[in-house]
């Protein structure tokens, strides 16, 4: 099961590293003759500008149009490095996208395989092991992602991710069952009641 998913993936990847590598080696060609490029020009203006005033009406014209025409070799190499990132991208997000799928694929075949339905409990067809543990309020054994009550006397301690409608752990890292966080507010609520 896993192997056809991973061949495919290798066979994919092969030539992904060659081609980045000749594409950043583009990249830096580009980058060198565009820094060559600016500072050609940059000459040529100063160049201009000391002599502006002493240069005839055409020789100015052509000497604008060659600054111009250097300017514009400077964006055609902008141009080219930024079609290489984006072809470079988009070839990398091709390669993450069909490896997403895959997973997804693979996620799906292993829960089929494992019984394991997709509300996360185990389908009636499996044996379980009567001698295994059970936790949560659907007294079924430990599978997918767990959580603890951090209430120390909650009688259950350990429940199914699925089964208290979590998606991930609390960012706060603090998390009580719904059992013991209405015990909790039923207690409070009863201090309040004789406070008063």
């Amino acid at each position: 099961m896993t192997s056809g998913y991973l061949e495919r993936f290798l066979e994919r990847v092969d030539g992904l590293p060659e081609e980045l590598h000749r594409s950043y080696n583009l990249l830096r060609e580009l980058d060198q003759e565009t820094k060559d490029a600016i500072e050609k020009v940059d000459l040529e203006c100063q160049t201009f500008l000391h002599k502006i005033q002493r240069l005839a009406k055409e020789e100015r014209q052509q000497q604008l149009q060659q600054i111009k025409n250097a300017f514009e070799k400077i964006l055609e190499y902008s141009d080219q490095k930024y079609n290489i990132t984006l072809q470079s991208y988009e070839e990398v997000d091709e390669h993450i996208r069909a490896l997403d799928a895959d997973m997804k694929s693979f996620q799906e075949e292993a829960r089929n395989q494992s019984g394991i339905d997709d509300n996360g409990l185990y389908s009636e067809d499996l044996p379980v092991d009567p001698n295994e543990p059970t936790y949560c309020f659907c007294h079924q054994v430990s599978f997918g992602e767990m959580i603890a009550c951090d209430n120390p006397s909650c009688p259950i301690e350990w429940f199914h991710f699925s089964c208290v409608n979590l998606t991930s752990p609390p960012e706060n890292g603090h998390w009580l069952c719904p059992s013991c966080e209405a015990s909790g507010k039923k207690k409070l609520t009863d201090v309040n009641k004789f406070s008063t």
